[in-house]
């Protein structure tokens, strides 16, 4: 809120902390409509990054039972992010841009010097795609995030994981629209990448 503040310019904004709400994500609009029905829903709307992901929904805190609330629908909407390739926060902070996705999902500006000359003329080599892991032992990230392909040749890296899915960034050449290709981690464990169907058609 301080840090907010500092940005009004004497503007007739009021910028408050209200601890009484919460942002919540349902992946549909029938599992949407059952888990705010309890609660007192103040907006809604649909996730602006990418049409049919899901919806974000501004509520009422309501103490420990929010809480729950909020913590089962985290795990599916991490779940879903991760299915669907889609980045965010901590897990993108130190990557390229263009390499995240940012703009398939409306998420940059291009009036950056940088990023809009490599947008506009250059070529976006690797881009983050979704993963899932081919065995059940899978919750821990290996330390060298490198991925490779059964010849043994480095392809792109691990992003992160939930335990079954998660984000890679991996060369856009290696992976057909419609095609799911198997690549190895450091310790020989095997994965699925994809390209998001969501991502515009070559």
């Amino acid at each position: 809120q301080k840090a907010l503040n500092i940005y009004k310019l004497r503007r007739p904004i009021i910028i408050e902390n209200l601890n009484n709400l919460n942002v919540c994500f349902c992946s549909t609009n029938n599992l949407f409509q059952q888990q705010t029905s309890s609660k007192t829903l103040i907006n809604w709307t649909s996730d602006p990054r990418v049409p049919n992901f899901g919806y974000r929904s501004l509520i009422e805190n309501e103490g420990e039972n929010c809480l729950e609330f909020n913590q089962n629908l985290e795990k599916e909407y991490i779940s879903r992010r991760y299915n669907w390739g889609i980045g965010e926060g901590m897990e993108i902070i130190d990557q390229i841009p263009l390499a995240m996705n940012g703009d398939l999902l409306n998420g940059i500006s291009f009036d950056k010097e940088l990023i809009s000359r490599t947008y506009h003329s250059g070529i976006v080599r690797r881009r983050l795609m979704p993963f899932k892991w081919l065995f059940n032992d899978s919750n821990k990230m290996p330390e060298d995030l490198t991925l490779k392909d059964e010849k043994g040749q480095r392809q792109g890296k691990l992003i992160t994981s939930n335990g079954k899915f998660g984000l890679c960034l991996i060369s856009v050449g290696l992976i057909p629209e419609n095609i799911f290709i198997r690549l190895f981690d450091s310790n020989g464990r095997a994965l699925e990448v994809w390209r998001p169907n969501w991502w515009p058609k070559t």
